[in-house]
């Protein structure tokens, strides 16, 4: 049954036979197993009365271990007695200090008045008022700083033999806020600072939360109430972002915010370059419309089109008027009217970006020029020659291959054509030989492909040779018949040579055709080989980020606390 032993306490605590406690007049009192010293009375007798302890004006506080006694006085000092072998008493000495029957001095430097004191078996932690947690005993003669529980402020301490509990006022979930969230570029690293919040509304001056950031690698403890976390994002479009304290969401958690494609990346970016009237060689008819197309991305990949008001090709001048396509498309087309090498800079907001190289050379002709002593005369036997050069639009040399002009030398006396050939050279001058079998007057045509004459007709004087004069050699005399028959062979030799140069050109057009379809085959079998695995890096990378994300990472604190992290 309960009986009152004393009146007028205000505080006392037990230890593992003897009783201390405090009257109102911050008087000190002990009862009980004294062996130890632990009463303070200055020798080892047990006490069966309540006894004032001597060498203490005022307490404020006193606690009570297995065999020792703990006293706070209203000086914040503290003092303590009994057993100290293993460091209880606090005064540096451990085991030189196999007890101590008065009360003398602790040695810790405090800088705030002490709120609480608990101790066990052996060893002693006390709270000061500024949340300073203080442990000395199990072996620690000297008072050290008690990490694990300084980082928040202690509302009720309590020891068993050996163990202890703390009672700790921690941030609450729904108090945090979170700063710092906001838009952003892809790649821009932003710190979100979380700040604590007890659940009265006062903020936290200490850390050791478990605070978690989804779209952060780790998360700092600042020790002092806030954490800061760096993120990193570099896939564009809407993003959330989720803040957890305790793994329940802080206010406002997930924080939505909107990450936009970084500047354009010319090495990231694709250009296609391309010419409807562009030669097999890559060279650029003069006057044809080229046209470049800017798949504009930044270095994450990300697709910047909305940029393209900051981009320019830098035409040089002596190209006709770049027309530019929408901000969409992302086009630009121009022509040259001149041959040559031009090269082309591509500019981001004036600075550069790279550039393009073209070989310009003449277009389709337009003008043909036929020169040469074989125009107006000739010798039975002996090689003529006629050379023709052509000329574009724009002035420019180029090659009269595109007209196919065909050469025809027709004899005036019998009407028939002895000599045919089909121009087919791409050089930008044409030379064609030819050989009069007949002497007389013969005429020298030259149609293009649409039978129009691409070069006004000559009459070519074809005189007989000096050294051969036969008869059947230059047709000046013999039977008529003979002279009809050479004429007529001659025709045939000359149809037969035009015949087969139209089949190799022709020949020539198909095989063109053929290897520009297996390119377009092979380009398109690439492309769509690019897209599928385009397709599968993407699809793997979502994989690995949505993998990513639900990783968590722990990472040790300070004395013990473990504050967990994860990043997205």
């Amino acid at each position: 049954v309960p009986t009152q032993v004393k009146d007028n306490v205000n505080i006392a605590s037990c230890g593992g036979g003897h009783t201390v406690a405090v009257d109102r007049d911050g008087r000190v009192w002990g009862t009980g197993s004294n062996a130890c010293g632990q009463l303070g009375l200055g020798h080892d007798e047990n006490q069966l009365q309540w006894c004032a302890v001597g060498g203490v004006d005022a307490a404020s506080l006193v606690n009570c271990g297995e065999e020792f006694t703990v006293i706070v006085k209203e000086t914040h000092a503290m003092v303590a007695c009994g057993i100290g072998i293993v460091g209880q008493l606090g005064d540096g000495r451990g085991e030189d200090t196999f007890s101590a029957s008065c009360p003398h001095f602790v040695d810790v430097k405090l800088t705030a008045p002490v709120e609480l004191i608990a101790s066990s078996q052996k060893e002693v932690i006390a709270i000061d008022r500024n949340g300073q947690a203080w442990g000395w005993g199990a072996g620690n003669a000297t008072p050290q700083v008690c990490e694990p529980i300084s980082k928040r402020k202690v509302l009720q301490l309590v020891c068993g033999r050996k163990f202890y509990c703390a009672v700790l006022d921690g941030a609450h979930p729904a108090k945090c806020i979170v700063e710092g969230v906001r838009d952003r570029a892809a790649g821009e690293r932003v710190v979100y600072t979380i700040i604590s919040y007890t659940s009265t509304g006062t903020r936290c001056s200490s850390g050791g939360e478990e605070v978690i950031v989804s779209c952060a690698e780790e998360v700092d403890d600042n020790f002092d109430g806030t954490y800061s976390a760096a993120t990193k994002v570099t896939k564009a479009g809407m993003h959330c972002c989720r803040v957890t304290l305790f793994g329940e969401d802080v206010e406002g958690s997930p924080f939505p915010y909107c990450v936009a494609p970084g500047p354009p990346s010319l090495p990231h970016s694709s250009m296609e370059i391309w010419c409807p009237a562009q030669r097999p060689d890559g060279a650029i008819p003069a006057g044809a419309s080229v046209f470049l197309t800017l798949s504009l991305r930044d270095k994450f990949g990300n697709d910047v089109s909305a940029a393209a008001a900051d981009f320019e090709a830098a035409v040089p001048e002596d190209a006709a008027t770049p027309v530019r396509g929408s901000d969409e498309t992302l086009t630009l087309a121009w022509s040259w009217t001149k041959t040559g090498t031009h090269r082309v800079p591509v500019l981001y907001k004036d600075d550069m970006m790279g550039s393009l190289d073209f070989v310009v050379v003449g277009g389709d002709p337009v003008k043909v020029l036929a020169t040469g002593e074989g125009l107006s005369a000739a010798t039975v036997g002996r090689p003529a020659y006629v050379t023709l050069t052509a000329t574009d639009k724009h002035g420019n040399a180029t090659s009269p291959a595109s007209m196919h002009i065909g050469v025809a030398l027709r004899h005036e006396g019998s009407g028939k054509t002895l000599l045919a050939a089909l121009l087919s050279s791409q050089d930008a001058e044409e030379r064609w030989t030819y050989t009069p079998v007949a002497a007389g007057e013969h005429l020298l045509t030259f149609l293009d492909g649409d039978g129009k004459e691409a070069v006004e007709a000559c009459t070519v004087q074809v005189a007989p040779d000096p050294d051969a004069p036969n008869d059947a050699v230059n047709g000046l005399e013999g039977d008529e018949a003979g002279q009809r028959q050479r004429i007529e062979r001659a025709e045939r030799v000359a149809w037969r040579k035009l015949l087969k140069a139209m089949k190799v050109e022709l020949k020539e057009a198909r095989d063109v055709e053929k290897k520009k379809a297996r390119e377009r085959r092979a380009k398109l079998t690439q492309e769509r080989a690019a897209a599928a695995a385009k397709a599968a890096r993407a699809q793997v990378k979502e994989e690995a980020e949505e993998a990513q994300r639900t990783k968590t990472r722990s990472k040790r604190c300070g004395g013990g606390f473990v504050v967990k992290y994860a990043w997205d």
